[in-house]
């Protein structure tokens, strides 16, 4: 039986903590699949969603995990 969850967000929205920490956390309790769901920028409501300015932050370091974790989740 394989554990997901693809509905997961960041600090880069309104989520507690990093991507590799949940990624960590995933690997922890065996899941095999994980899936980022941060908000994107919406301009009428910018509390819980990502900037602008960090997008690209957040597209390099899902890249980046993706990569360092490869065969692992």
């Amino acid at each position: 039986m394989t554990h997901r969850d693809f509905h997961i967000h960041t600090t880069f929205s309104d989520g507690k903590c990093t991507p590799e920490e949940l990624v960590l956390l995933a690997l922890e309790k065996g899941m095999t699949h994980i899936g980022f769901s941060d908000h994107s920028y919406t301009p009428f409501d910018d509390d819980y969603c990502m900037t602008p300015a960090n997008e690209g932050d957040y597209q390099r370091e899902i890249g980046r995990l993706k990569k360092k974790y490869k065969g692992k989740i």
